[in-house]
């Protein structure tokens, strides 16, 4: 009866451990089929809504992801024109991938200055709609788009959810 507790004990640990590195890719840019021009419109979208939202001169975001992709490379341009501060992931090519827990162990003085920072970007085939999620902190903005004739137009307003 002893082994098959420990048996169910070590079995529920691994559970947790393996959801746990899953959630680590729950950010980023899905959309495969976008274009540079479509990912630039929805990164200068996303900073108008920042801008309105986060005031720029008096807020450190700290990404808590790896940006390697048009829109997050755009993003983080714009952010920074605006007058945001920026902490950026950069990772080394020799050291094993980042994980959330790892990058909230390293810096906890900074924890409590900046506002962790993370996106989703994500597609419908059809319609072809696609969304922009930014969470800061515990909060979560989002917006819909349509894309017609290379472009994309918003298919709503922002939603907050705090």
């Amino acid at each position: 009866m002893r082994n098959l507790l420990t048996l169910a004990i070590a079995i529920f640990l691994v559970g947790c451990a393996a959801s746990s590195k899953k959630a680590d890719t729950s950010f980023g840019n899905f959309m495969a089929n976008a274009s540079p021009t479509q990912e630039r419109l929805l990164a200068d979208d996303a900073t108008r809504q920042l801008v309105l939202l986060y005031p720029p001169a008096s807020t450190r975001l700290e990404f808590r992801q790896i940006m390697t992709d048009n829109f997050g490379k755009h993003l983080v341009e714009l952010l920074r024109g605006q007058g945001y501060a920026l902490q950026e992931v950069q990772p080394l090519a020799d050291t094993p991938p980042i994980t959330s827990a790892a990058l909230s162990a390293a810096s906890p003085s900074d924890a409590a200055t900046s506002t962790p920072f993370n996106y989703v970007l994500d597609a419908i085939a059809s319609p072809r709609l696609y969304r922009v999620t930014l969470t800061l902190g515990t909060q979560t903005i989002s917006r819909a788009y349509v894309s017609q004739n290379e472009t994309i137009h918003p298919a709503g307003a922002w939603v907050r959810k705090e």
